[in-house]
């Protein structure tokens, strides 16, 4: 157990920002909390402002609970027998507050941030694959799984919050990692959870439409994404897809980037692009010295193949090929792993084939619908028939999107049926769709101008969809949180038919270990989300 005296960890907080607070007494700290439900005798508590609560309504609470000083953007009550430490921002007390507690743990590792609207999940999966294949064994931090070394286990928000986060880099030194991969998404940036996290190599995938419930103008989102390569000091690596118009604009920001590109001018470039037999094949060129934060990558051109499909992954391996590069592995070792990766659960993860096809994938926004379906359009089938889950919890702006993207490649295949669905009894509480939600993608396909049938229910989706194929069509199952158990239903109603499917082989997916599953975050104080 971590053991701090106050007088440390007051100390360590005013070294970052502004703290009032009165005499501190000597007591010893035994943790940060931000959950006064779970604030134990000893824990520094932390009142956050979340999206449904507010933990200053919890201070009492916590106090009488036991917690050694109570930190507050509010001054203290009339009353209050603790300690209180009174800052301007409490989630950003709240980061510097882990990262002291638990000794800085990301300065004894090598930590790769990956953010991105698309690809965070594949390219950070990727890239522990290959250290780990290399003898670096890494941990992951993703929106799947939560891997420290000691203990694999699935996610709960795609970037944890700040004491999470540090608790695990702990775990992670004490198994005796010297690296980790981690997504970062806009949230952990803004809210502070990646805040005192000492980054290595930062990476830059895309930014596309996405959160609008978060950041309701794009402008904010673009600005969230940009603040992380902010958080990557100067003279340590930055990867960027100068591709996407949108990252191209954060070479302004770091002109010491290392930029990535398909063809383009870079500094790195993936070219030849060819697929044969379900393997995607090409050239990365290193075109000038890459300096890492301990090494030198020196240019060169190295021939890398993939069973992930589609141009999207094509970037995704690029970029995770590249970081590889500048953590020390070498190239020849690099481009073996990569060849050998299978890919990861539900992106573009081909459930079986035989006389038919079943494809999931979690496309969530119109660029990853777009990705999908541009990667489908290559592949054999007499007909395609979709079922789509609409997104909860994301806000009437992005499901009107993604409803667009959606008719316009339904007109596009010509051979597509549409099947949408609002899971109703599938989607956890924070992924539920809500009326507005609901009616923004229903009306888009209808200005889209396709035909489709919508069902409540899931179950009633994928029954419909499974009576509609027959031999050589193909069934895309697509979506996020409500469509985690569509594939399982699918699989299942085909076998009562009578249809069997050999095993995917990523030449586009494959059956992952890693657990998908939908999880309720809702805490006392604060409601995060991701």
């Amino acid at each position: 157990m971590n053991r701090m005296a106050l007088g440390q960890v007051v100390a360590s907080l005013r070294a970052r920002m502004a703290v009032e607070a009165g005499e501190i007494p000597d007591l010893p700290v035994r943790g940060v909390a931000f959950d006064s439900r779970r604030v134990a005798p000893g824990d520094i508590f932390v009142a956050v402002r979340g999206f449904r609560d507010d933990g200053h309504r919890y201070c009492r609470h916590a106090a009488a609970r036991g917690a050694a000083a109570i930190v507050a953007e509010m001054p203290a009550p009339a009353g209050m027998f603790r300690p209180w430490l009174r800052v301007s921002d409490s989630r950003r007390a709240l980061a510097h507050l882990a990262a002291a507690f638990f000794g800085h743990p990301s300065t004894r590792l090598k930590v790769i941030g990956i953010t991105g609207t698309n690809g965070k999940t594949t390219t950070a999966c990727l890239l522990q694959s290959v250290l780990n294949a290399a003898g670096r064994k890494s941990g992951l931090l993703g929106t799947l799984v939560v891997d420290t070394g000691r203990r694999c286990a699935p996610a709960r928000l795609t970037t944890p919050e700040a004491p999470e986060i540090q608790g695990l880099f702990q775990e992670m030194c004490a198994a005796g990692l010297r690296h980790v991969v981690m997504e970062v998404s806009a949230h952990g940036t803004v809210l502070h959870r990646i805040t005192d996290i000492d980054f290595d190599v930062g990476a830059v995938l895309n930014v596309d439409l996405d959160h609008s419930d978060f950041t309701p103008r794009f402008e904010d989102y673009v600005r969230a994404k940009q603040a992380f390569i902010q958080m990557v000091k100067p003279g340590r690596p930055v990867l960027l897809n100068v591709d996407d118009p949108t990252v191209a604009r954060f070479v302004c920001v770091r002109p010491d980037a290392v930029t990535v590109s398909v063809d383009g001018a870079a500094d790195v470039t993936a070219t030849g692009v060819r697929t044969e037999n379900g393997v995607t094949k090409f050239l990365v060129r290193v075109r000038r010295p890459l300096e890492g934060r301990t090494m030198t990558v020196t240019p060169g051109e190295f021939r890398v193949c993939t069973a992930l499909p589609g141009r999207h992954n094509v970037y995704n391996v690029a970029v995770a090929f590249t970081a590889a590069l500048l953590t020390g592995v070498e190239p020849e070792a690099a481009a073996r792993a990569v060849s050998g990766f299978k890919g990861v659960s539900r992106r573009f993860e081909f459930l079986g084939r035989g006389e038919i096809t079943v494809l999931d994938d979690t496309a969530m926004n119109p660029a990853s619908i777009d990705a999908v379906f541009a990667a489908v359009s290559g592949l054999p089938f007499k007909k395609v028939v979709v079922v789509n889950a609409i997104r909860g919890n994301r806000g009437p702006v992005i499901n009107g999107h993604n409803a667009a993207a959606l008719a316009r490649w339904v007109r596009l295949l010509g051979r597509a049926e549409l099947i949408t669905t609002s899971s109703v009894s599938h989607a956890g509480p924070n992924d539920r769709v809500g009326p507005a939600e609901e009616a923004a993608f229903l009306n888009g396909l209808r200005r889209g101008g396709v035909c489709f049938r919508h069902h409540a229910e899931l179950d009633a989706a994928v029954a419909e969809a499974v009576g509609r194929v027959t031999p050589g069509d193909l069934l895309l199952l697509l979506g996020a949180q409500g469509m985690d158990e569509g594939g399982a239903l699918a699989v299942e109603m085909l076998g009562t038919r009578g249809i069997t499917l050999s095993p995917g082989e990523n030449g586009a997916g494959h059956h992952s270990a890693v657990p998908v599953i939908v999880h309720e975050h809702r805490r006392h104080g604060a409601d995060p989300a991701d």
